[in-house]
């Protein structure tokens, strides 16, 4: 911690001259080499200024960096900029930020749990049995009972850590190196070696679908990169401290909630704004051949590859059961699953408890303190998703003959930076002579 005279992005200087990039790559080789990275910030983000009244620059020059050790035991760590007094530099107090003691967390499927003893008896045991009702809620009611009966099996389970499974091996290796012929000794290292391979396997599984890796497909063991990647985004994503409606910055974690509540109910209260539209001037309807498209029959292939292509370590909805729950008890589950979904199609009504959903506040740049400051993203659960991506691809071939060519962004197989393209063509083209 403290006063390192570089910067790591250009973005961390305003005014004067701009920062070479060998300055800026040198210091962001270092901080790679070493593994460490700069702790949340919060307070004065400018450290250092010229004091100037004219022709002023700012600088981020002070900083506080951590490892991976440091962010495991301070998870919540946060550097906060001091007022800087007399002194051109602001100094810098680190908060460590105890995490706070939360309400009981709701359940979330994990995808390794399939290698667990027992578990495939619990699933098997509930799935076969539906309520009555409609196709929507026949779904629903069968995930909760789903889920009340994981939750049982979770907690009764006998629980073996893999460090303690390591150890036993061990130990039986050493003495097997004793009595080499032995068959019973054999017999059980083998026994081990299976375990302790389907418990390394778990662990990476579940580091994987916490750490939220939806790029990695193969390779090696890499847990602890995925630990790494775990702390790195529970210490971006959270928010330590926030900006209230005085401008007084709160840290308890009851006023944090407080304010976020506030913030969005105003924020989607507004009543400053005209409640009438102008006239709209359709110029191109939906032709008949894409209207047979949107109101065609949903078919199980449709629903299936949906199911299939989904990413199994997306976060879940409010329900707990991510995509890897789906394609795991596909060949049990596509059958109501498919009913649901045509349901609504026919039907055009959704079941409220589908539509549920939780809201995840990310921040948008470093040391965010104002809840402008974050975007709100939507879990879904993976029911409505398959909706709204089957929605998504009937939409995709009619949207080419709806929507006017000069409408470049958002449009499959069309760039925003075509506009920009064209702009700089025609001031080049303005530009020359008898042009």
């Amino acid at each position: 911690m403290g006063d390192f005279n570089a910067m790591l992005l250009r973005q961390e200087k305003v005014g004067g001259r701009p920062v070479p990039d060998s300055i800026l790559y040198d210091f962001q080789r270092c901080l790679l080499m070493s593994g460490m990275r700069g702790l949340e910030r919060a307070g004065h983000i400018w450290t250092w200024h010229n004091k100037a009244t004219q022709n002023r620059i700012a600088c981020q020059l002070d900083r506080a960096l951590g490892n991976s050790e440091w962010f495991r035991c301070f998870p919540n760590s946060v550097a906060e900029g001091l007022a800087a007094s007399t002194s051109d530099h602001s100094p810098i107090r680190v908060g460590l930020c105890e995490r706070p003691t939360l309400r009981a967390r709701p359940f979330r499927y994990n995808n390794s749990w399939y290698l667990s003893p027992g578990y495939e008896e619990v699933v098997m045991r509930e799935m076969p049995h539906f309520r009555e009702g409609t196709a929507q809620f026949r779904m629903v009611h069968k995930l909760k009972q789903l889920k009340r009966a994981i939750r049982g099996w979770v907690k009764t389970r006998p629980r073996t850590s893999l460090a303690e499974k390591e150890e036993e091996l061990r130990d039986t290796q050493v003495a097997l190196q004793s009595d080499i012929m032995n068959g019973e000794l054999a017999a059980k290292e083998k026994t081990l070696i299976e375990e302790v391979s389907i418990m390394r396997l778990q662990e990476e599984i579940s580091a994987a679908q916490r750490a939220k890796c939806t790029w990695l497909k193969d390779g090696d063991r890499c847990t602890k990169f995925f630990y790494d990647v775990i702390r790195i985004r529970q210490h971006r994503n959270s928010i330590p401290r926030l900006l209230n409606a005085e401008g007084r910055l709160v840290g308890d974690p009851v006023e944090i909630q407080e304010e976020a509540v506030r913030f969005y109910t105003d924020l989607y209260q507004q009543t400053d704004y005209s409640s009438t539209f102008p006239a709209l001037v359709t110029k191109r309807l939906v032709s008949r051949h894409g209207n047979s498209l949107l109101l065609a029959p949903v078919r199980m292939e449709e629903v299936e590859d949906i199911v299939m292509k989904a990413n199994p370590n997306k976060a879940p909805g409010p329900d707990g059961f991510s995509s890897g729950f789906f394609k795991r008890h596909w060949g049990m589950l596509k059958a109501p699953v498919l009913a649901a979904v045509q349901e609504f199609f026919v039907e055009g009504r959704l079941l409220k408890e589908m539509n549920h959903t939780f809201l995840t506040l990310v921040p948008k740049k470093e040391g965010a303190t104002s809840l402008a400051d974050f975007r709100p993203i939507a879990c879904c659960n993976f029911l409505y998703k398959i909706i709204t991506h089957l929605m998504c691809r009937r939409m995709e071939g009619i949207m080419q003959g709806l929507v006017s060519q000069n409408q470049a962004a958002f449009i499959k197989g069309r760039s925003i930076a075509e506009h920009s393209l064209l702009a700089h063509e025609m001031v080049r083209e303005f530009s020359k002579r008898g042009g």
